[in-house]
């Protein structure tokens, strides 16, 4: 089109700048020119006329791909296959573009149906939840009606051991117990190491059989105290790599504990009966 009229106003200024031209040659141009511009009013129609073209084909396929009943046909198939949330997205989409359409009504009839259905998983979930809870609750408390209890009247926390678990720190031990507040209760690990001579425990290193796990307590986790013997001892949160490890210790055959030191280590043996001091707390938590 640009060029078409780019033409044109070549034609013109040829026939303003020749002064000589013959009569028959102007009349060639001027019908040149009505020519090229027939052609260009033609070629602006077929223009519009492909414009309403495109446009009568783009609803057509607006109307295949986006029909009420394609959509409500999407929709039920999103319900087939379970993806409810899907459903009810494609569901109001067909009643905002077909709203008085009889898909429409059908469609907030499912949409009802669905948020029924949610409503009712919604209940089940939070029954079950309930009903999980209070197993758990009824486990926890006939496992710790079994051991040895101290209540922390200040921050209201009740401490859980193992009968068979030592009161202090003056003894050589590897045992879980448990803290209570409230509707929250927590395990912790608790490592013991009495001798002649200090080793400034730093990490414990444990052989489980055939697999080694390590232990890193934080400098404000481990104590010392000392008498005619000194005493080191850590006291930790486990991670679930400890748990794991510690369920690993209950079932095995062998396991020793390595307290280590900056210079200096000892190696202890967790016999039967420290391992025995284990399994009521860890089937707590």
């Amino acid at each position: 089109m640009k060029r078409i009229i780019t033409l044109l106003c070549a034609s013109f200024l040829l026939l303003s700048g020749c002064s000589s031209i013959s009569q028959s040659s102007y009349d060639d141009m001027v019908s040149a020119n009505e020519n090229l511009t027939a052609k260009v009013r033609n070629l602006q129609q077929e223009n519009t006329q492909l414009k309403g073209t495109i446009n009568d084909l783009k609803k057509e396929i607006d109307d295949i791909k986006n029909g009420a009943d394609r959509m409500l046909a999407g929709a039920k198939d999103s319900l087939t296959k379970g993806a409810l949330g899907n459903a009810k997205d494609k569901l109001n989409a067909l009643i905002k573009k077909h709203p008085g359409s009889k898909e429409s009504g059908i469609a907030k009839t499912l949409i009802s149906q669905i948020e029924e259905k949610e409503r009712k998983k919604i209940e089940a979930e939070q029954l079950e939840k309930k009903r999980k809870q209070a197993a758990e609750e009824k486990r926890l408390a006939q496992a710790l009606s079994k051991m040895r209890k101290s209540v922390d009247e200040v921050k209201s926390i009740t401490w859980y051991y193992d009968k068979t678990s030592p009161y202090y720190a003056n003894e050589n031990n590897f045992f879980l117990y448990i803290g209570k507040e409230a509707n929250t209760s927590w395990l912790r690990l608790r490592i013991q190491y009495e001798a002649e001579n200090w080793l400034f425990i730093e990490k414990y290193t444990l052989k489980v059989d055939d697999k080694t796990y390590t232990i890193y307590p934080n400098s404000d986790e481990i104590n010392r105290d000392n008498n005619t013997r000194i005493w080191e001892w850590a006291d930790v949160s486990p991670s679930e790599s400890d748990i794991s490890m510690i369920r690993a210790i209950i079932k095995s055959k062998k396991t020793i504990i390595r307290h280590e030191g900056s210079t200096y280590y000892d190696d202890r043996t967790i016999n039967k009966k420290r391992k025995g001091r284990t399994p009521k707390c860890a089937r707590c938590l």
